[in-house]
Formats: C-alpha cells, sequence, structure tokens
C-alpha cells in the first residue's frame, strides 16, 4: 500500500553511546517513569493494574520518536532504525487503522484505535493495526482496537524474521463472515520469527487466532507463545484458534476459548481431529477464565499504565542476515550451484567481540568483530545457517536461520518443443499461427524455461504453453533453467507450410475468387454439394483456412477417409482465417479433403488453402 501523506513530523532523540537511552515519554496520553536499563518509559510497579508482563521491552538505540496522528497513521520506517511511536490522548479513528511499516526495533505503548462503520471493501479498511517488514523486536502493549468498521485486529507480515511482542492488548468485536470477510482478532501471513503474546482479550463473530506464517513466505517460526489469551465468540462464529499444519514450535498457558458451540473440538479448533487437533492445541479452556478476561474494559487504552516487567532485554540484539552473495533467492531460500557462499549481516548491538556462523549446529566459519561478512562453505542439498554474536561476557544471540541450497544437478527438459497449430488468422507475411508446447523438471525447483526460435519468451515453471506463427523450417528450444543456475537444453525442427488452394486437387465445381483479402490474392469458392479440395501430405498437424462471412454454409472435413466435422464458416467476415485444426503425436503421410455440404439457404464456402506441420 503507498501513502500520500506528507513526509513524516518526527523528533529525534539521541543518546551517547553506549547507545542506553533515557527516556520520559508521555505514552498512550499517559507519563510515564523513565527507565534508563531498558532504554523505554515504563510505569513504577506501585502503580500496575495487572500482572507483570512477561517480556520487556527492547533496548533502543537512538531511537526516533514518532507522534501519531489523524495524518500520519501509514509510517514507512528507515531500516535499521529504531522508533517508539506514540499515540494520541484520544482514539485514532479512520479506514486502514495504523500501518506500521519497516524498522528495526519498534515499540509502542498505549493508545486506541477504532474503526468507524462504512469503511468500504477495499483491501485493510477495516483493519486495527498492521506491522509489516521490521527486522528486530516489535513491542506493542496496552494496545485497545475497536469500532464498528473492524474487521481484522492485528496483521503480521515480517519476512525479515522479526521477533512480534503483543501484550495487554484489547480487541473488541471483529466482524466477519463465513460467506463475507473471515475477520480476525490476530493473523499473521509471514512470520514472525518469534510471536509472544501475554495478555489479549478479544471478540469476534467469525475466528479468533488465524496463525499462518508461511502462507506468504518462508519464515521458520522458531516459537510462538501464548499467554493469558482469552476470546469471545457468538452464535455464528467459526475457528477460535487455527494453526497451520507446519512444523513450529508452540507453548499455551492460559487460552481461554468461547465458541459459538461447546460440543466437538472440530468445531472451533484447526487442524480437526482428536489426534492432529488435539496436539496442535494441546491446552485450550473452554469458558471465562476464573478471575474474568486477562484484558478486562478499561485496563487498555489511551490511559494505560505499564505493569512492568518480569525480565529485562538482552544487551545483545540478534543479527539480521541481510545479503547471500553467490546465490539466487527465491521463496525465502537461496540456491547455488556453489560449494560456498558469502553472508553479510547487520548487528546493532553493543560490545560484540566476534561471530559464528552455524550449518545446523556447526560452526563451520568464524569471524571478528567488526567484520559483517565472511564465506561459509556449504555441502549438496539444504544448509540452515546461522550467524552467532557473542559479547564480552560470554553472553549470545543467534539470527533467523537462513537456507541455502546447494543444488550441482541440471533441470530435465522431459518434452522438447512441439509445435502444432492453432485458429486464428494468417499474418501480412504469410505466417500461420501455431502453438508450442514443452514441459521439464527439476529434482529441487526450477526457475524458468526460455524458448527460442520463431517463438521466443521466458515462462514461469508452471507455464508449459506459448503462442506465435511461423511458415517454413524452423528450429524451437527450450532451455530450462533451476534456481541454482543449472541448465539443459532440448530442440525441436519443424517445418510449417502453407498449401495455397491452387496446389489442392479438385473435384467438383471451384470458381476463383479474387482479392487482397485472400492468400496469395485469391481463393476458391463452391456452392455445389459435393464438390470438394483434397491434399495429401507427411506430417503431424494439419489446418485449414477458410473465409467466415454471413452466408457462408458448412465445409465438410474429412482425415484420411473418415469424416471428422461439418464445420459452419458462417460469421462476420473474416478471410484467411485458421478456422479448423487437427494434430497427432507423430508424423506420418495423410490426407485432408473439404467438401461443400451445401448448407440450406446459404450453401457456398470459400477456401484459402491448408496448413500442415511436418
Amino acid at each position: 500500500m503507498t501513502s500520500n501523506r506528507p513526509a513524516l513530523a518526527v523528533r529525534r532523540s539521541r543518546a551517547p553511546r553506549p547507545a542506553r537511552t533515557l527516556l520520559a515519554l508521555v505514552l498512550g496520553g499517559t507519563l510515564l517513569a523513565a527507565t534508563p536499563a531498558l532504554g523505554i518509559a515504563t510505569a513504577p510497579p506501585a502503580v500496575a493494574s495487572s500482572p507483570r508482563l512477561s517480556w520487556a521491552p527492547p533496548t533502543l538505540t537512538d531511537p526516533i520518536t514518532i507522534d501519531v496522528t489523524s495524518a500520519n497513521r501509514d509510517l514507512r520506517l528507515a531500516p535499521g532504525q529504531d522508533y517508539v511511536l506514540r499515540m494520541p490522548s484520544t482514539p485514532l479513528s479512520g479506514a486502514g487503522g495504523l500501518i506500521v511499516n519497516g524498522g528495526d526495533d519498534v515499540v509502542l505503548i498505549g493508545g486506541e484505535i477504532t474503526i468507524p462503520s462504512g469503511v468500504g471493501t477495499v483491501e485493510g479498511a477495516n483493519r486495527g493495526l498492521y506491522l509489516r517488514d521490521q527486522t528486530g523486536t516489535v513491542h506493542v502493549e496496552g494496545l485497545r482496537i475497536s469500532g464498528a468498521g473492524l474487521g481484522e485486529g492485528i496483521n503480521l507480515s515480517q519476512p525479515h524474521g522479526a521477533v512480534v511482542q503483543l501484550q495487554n492488548i484489547r480487541v473488541e468485536t471483529v466482524h466477519g463472515s463465513q460467506a463475507g470477510h473471515h475477520a480476525d482478532v490476530i493473523q499473521t501471513w509471514n512470520g514472525p520469527r518469534e510471536l509472544r503474546v501475554d495478555g489479549l482479550s478479544g471478540a469476534t463473530t467469525y475466528q479468533g487466532l488465524f496463525l499462518l506464517p508461511q502462507q506468504h513466505g518462508a519464515v521458520q517460526p522458531q516459537r510462538m507463545d501464548l499467554r493469558r489469551v482469552d476470546l469471545r465468540g457468538t452464535s455464528a462464529s467459526g475457528y477460535m484458534v487455527w494453526r497451520d499444519s507446519l512444523s513450529w514450535p508452540l507453548t499455551l498457558s492460559d487460552v481461554w476459548v468461547q465458541p459459538s458451540s461447546t460440543g466437538s473440538p472440530d468445531t472451533y479448533l484447526w487442524p480437526r481431529g482428536s489426534g492432529a487437533g488435539t496436539q496442535a492445541w494441546p491446552s485450550v479452556a473452554v469458558g471465562v477464565p476464573p478471575g474474568g478476561q486477562f484484558v478486562p474494559s478499561g485496563l487498555a487504552g489511551t490511559g494505560y499504565v505499564s505493569p512492568g516487567y518480569t525480565t529485562t532485554p538482552s544487551p545483545l540484539r540478534s543479527p539480521v542476515v541481510g545479503m547471500v552473495t553467490g546465490a539466487r533467492a527465491a521463496g525465502g531460500t537461496h540456491y547455488t550451484r556453489d560449494s560456498s557462499v558469502e553472508l553479510t549481516w547487520a548487528h546493532a548491538g553493543p560490545a560484540v567481540t566476534g561471530y559464528e556462523i552455524l550449518r545446523g549446529g556447526t560452526v563451520v566459519a568464524t569471524a571478528a568483530a567488526p567484520a559483517t561478512r565472511t564465506r561459509v562453505p556449504v555441502v549438496a542439498g539444504s544448509n540452515d545457517l546461522t550467524v552467532r554474536a557473542r559479547s564480552a561476557s560470554g553472553q549470545t544471540t543467534t539470527s533467523p536461520v537462513v537456507t541455502v541450497v546447494r543444488d550441482t544437478v541440471a533441470p530435465t527438459v522431459t518434452r522438447a518443443p512441439e509445435v502444432t497449430l492453432r485458429t486464428g488468422a494468417l499474418s501480412a507475411s504469410g505466417t500461420a499461427p501455431i502453438t508450442v508446447q514443452w514441459e521439464a523438471q527439476d529434482d529441487v525447483r526450477l526457475r524458468h524455461v526460455s524458448l527460442a526460435g520463431t517463438t521466443q519468451g521466458t515462462f514461469e515453471p508452471a507455464r508449459t504453453v506459448a503462442y506465435g506463427s511461423a511458415a517454413g523450417l524452423g528450429t524451437w528450444t527450450a532451455v530450462a533453467e533451476d534456481e541454482a543456475g543449472n541448465t539443459r537444453s532440448a530442440s525441436t525442427t519443424r517445418t510449417v507450410s502453407v498449401v495455397r488452394d491452387t496446389s489442392m486437387q479438385r473435384t467438383g465445381t471451384w470458381s476463383t475468387v479474387s482479392g487482397t483479402a485472400h492468400h496469395g490474392g485469391a481463393a476458391l469458392r463452391s456452392e455445389t454439394p459435393g464438390s470438394a479440395l483434397t491434399h495429401t501430405f507427411t506430417g503431424r498437424a494439419v489446418a485449414l483456412v477458410a473465409q467466415r462471412r454471413p452466408d457462408a454454409g458448412r465445409a465438410v472435413i474429412y482425415v484420411d477417409g473418415a469424416r471428422i466435422t461439418a464445420l459452419d464458416l458462417n460469421g462476420p467476415e473474416a478471410s484467411q482465417q485458421v478456422v479448423w485444426n487437427r494434430s497427432w503425436p507423430s508424423s506420418a503421410e495423410r490426407t485432408i479433403r473439404v467438401e461443400v455440404e451445401g448448407t440450406s439457404g446459404r450453401p457456398g464456402i470459400t477456401v484459402d488453402g491448408v496448413v500442415t506441420v511436418g
């Protein structure tokens, strides 16, 4: 989504290095106490209105503070930069809610987003909060999302493997249905590397949590940790919790649902079944938590005060691998033919003394700080690479996994290009419309197939057909290339012959019709039933070229004496049209016969010739 809003008005907060920033901020309209160790303002425990939260905000380095307003709510944040987002003291209202694009570590504490009714059906208009493309840790706390037009609570797209912390969040009813918009309290379709939820109360008329972290990406979650979550459905709601069937760790603690029916878990837990369903959602309780909603009305919102945290953030940040040189990226994985690749990473944490690069769990390369790149050996097949940073005190932090596949086997063209004829018009130069088909496959991942000849182009792996025109002798070559750059080709030579009507054997009564609209300046026309044109050829495809016109009748087509069809040529006037075609898997001598049927009231047909492929 693009934005036509003016450039962001931001206030920079710079701190001396090492970068532990002291902030005394008003977040969500509430003055919070300054906390130097965390680099973000938090409330003292004495004023806490809920239990301490599990995860503290990340330590920020030279953060920029942005005031979110109704005119400044589609935020485009700089890569590698830390931010504090300060919500207004009154609810932020409007279609699309708050969109946060980019940034490294991002912190938002307190505030309310409301989606009014009548926002329309444009994608994203009914969304409360959209977090996209961050690289560090995103910390959202004490936020209330509401409104009559609310259809999505929080959506996540984190292809760079960010960590997302959602704590003390209240999402009022999201509105949707099975037949219409599939409303979700939280939906993730690309990452994150870790999803941490502590304190979430939400209501829905359709779905609650919808966790498909690899629906539109390849980030493999290291953990999804859900604590103190309660979701309320209605009589029409569907699945309260939904996850894909891929293998990623899921930890649940105090997760409660109130579904439309408390019968079979298959009606509100996905995957279904006593086996997969029980394993996927092993400890979901049905009903209301004994102490009531975890985030009751009034806790989250514009007057929010943080209760503090049971843990402090690590002074080290997880490195982010920014580039894999010598490999080609596709679908979140990198492919190479070489025995090594060069990794480049970024790391903003303080006091790093060096890095280790691991393949699986084994160290295969090292680099001393401040270096941020090194060459890494890879073996045949899949290589899961991580960068581990180490501080002077021995603390470590590890980047998300980067998968590099070494592939030295070329793809296979399982079907060389085959040329057949298709309907359409002869070109001004007398070339006939053709279809070229091929098939290719690879044992790992096919990138594309390039076609050379009179029909040219580069086609996606699923594409196996192209359209063009040809006349005379030609060669068509299909070059299959996999993601690692291995190639293999296959070629076919064929002759496309455009045969004029005057070269066909005639029986019965035919007259010559002259004019530039016809191939070669003339065509043969007959209105006598049983009159025929015959042509014998050696080949694997044949097509009839004729004229369509409002008073045209039907042509009966025979191949090797067998009646194939009675083709009606009635239609808007058009000459030099390929009106019928037939192909066979191998070349042989064949005879085509075109006969006048003598259709009542419109007996005549006009023939320009035939086209063959040999």
